[in-house]
């Protein structure tokens, strides 16, 4: 492949690569749904998020809403979706939330809870959802950056290399393809 290809390719690479860093995820809907009462125990609880999370720090859990143990199993991301979380549960019947977190490929960050009821016999509780979005804190600020920058990097030695391969195919040796790739990505001062 040619040098001037390459360096096309990363600088595609690059300007197409924004669009996909800036995918928050949000949670979508939930199932059973927040706030609902079904009548039969579901046999897992769905998340559904506005964009694919990564499955090594994802946390979801179902426990009662007045406290007690976690009841759900670990969670899983759908084949094919990575937008969709499952857990499973055992038979249930009560009322109970559902508490996440879950990081996107870029590193945003989103927790939150909503809870649903089990049983016909249960009378329909205000049960609140809450979603929380703020992961602009230096930490969290930190993350993003240091996630950001190896792609960055990698695309910056790809246009080096693409420089220095068309320099030195054009019989400047490495020293000189090294001076020109330099002197060609290098701001005039």
């Amino acid at each position: 492949m040619g040098a001037r290809r390459r360096l096309a390719i990363a600088l595609a690479a690059l300007a197409a690569w924004p669009a996909a860093a800036s995918a928050h995820p949000a949670l979508e809907s939930t199932s059973p749904r927040a706030g609902s009462v079904v009548d039969t125990s579901p046999r897992r609880v769905a998340l559904s998020f506005r964009a694919p999370v990564e499955g090594a720090f994802l946390r979801v859990e179902v426990r009662p809403w007045a406290g007690g143990p976690v009841v759900s199993g670990a969670p899983r991301r759908t084949p094919g979706d990575d937008a969709l979380v499952t857990v499973p549960v055992p038979r249930l019947s009560g009322v109970f939330r559902v508490t996440w977190r879950a990081f996107s490929q870029d590193g945003h960050a989103t927790a939150g809870s909503a809870g649903f009821a089990v049983g016909a016999a249960i009378d329909p509780v205000p049960l609140p959802t809450r979603e929380d979005l703020d992961d602009h804190g230096a930490l969290d600020v930190a993350a993003r950056l240091l996630a950001l920058a190896g792609p960055i990097l990698l695309l910056g030695l790809a246009a080096v290399r693409a420089l220095v391969d068309d320099a030195a195919a054009r019989g400047k040796g490495a020293a000189g393809a090294w001076r020109e790739a330099l002197a060609t990505a290098a701001p005039a001062w």
